[in-house]
């Protein structure tokens, strides 16, 4: 859990992750669906969520064997954030996020260092994992309130409208969080 007294990162709105959600092996194309990672058919996610646990991006789907990276690069989401991290009087950055190692290092996002030379560098890596938890936990919650997304067999590409199950999940569980609160 992130203790927020000793949050290093005061201007940190939020946690960019990627989230594969396992759906049933598809007819047609099945090797684009296919993460070798997850050995596991589905789709790809790129979300940012906020420490509240509200998520206040989710991408358009992408096929399984997508990488985090990539699909950031594809979504040109570094020109968007260019635009809504800005302060508006100064056109300074004057927000980012946190991310993590999939994910490279630019004026909107703060990642781990891969290899930490030194106590100070494990120490910034550790506090960094302990507030990125938050985005995890909001995967894991919708997952856990809404498990129909969870019963890869029922969610059939082609046949369903599966990514839009995980955008109106989203959706329900932002409404959760601002009614009822979440545990970030």
């Amino acid at each position: 859990h992130c203790n927020t007294d000793r949050f290093p990162f005061n201007n940190c709105v939020g946690f960019v992750d990627g989230t594969f959600r396992p759906n049933c092996r598809p007819e047609k194309r099945q090797r684009l669906f296919f993460s070798g990672h997850n050995k596991l058919h589905g789709l790809k996610f790129i979300a940012i969520t906020q420490a509240d646990g509200l998520v206040t991006y989710l991408s358009p789907p992408y096929i399984g064997l997508s990488h985090d990276g990539g699909i950031v690069r594809d979504e040109n989401l570094s020109n968007t954030l260019d635009f809504h991290l800005r302060d508006p009087i100064t056109h300074r950055m004057r927000y980012y996020l946190l991310g993590d190692s999939a994910f490279r290092m630019n004026r909107h996002l703060l990642k781990p260092f891969s290899r930490p030379k030194d106590n100070r560098q494990r120490v910034y890596n550790r506090t960094l994992a302990e507030c990125r938890i938050a985005v995890e936990w909001g995967f894991g919650d919708v997952l856990v309130n809404y498990p129909f997304l969870t019963v890869k067999h029922n969610l059939k590409l082609g046949l369903q409208p599966v990514a839009h199950h995980n955008k109106v999940a989203a959706l329900f569980w932002n409404d959760h969080c601002c009614l009822k609160g979440s545990r970030a």
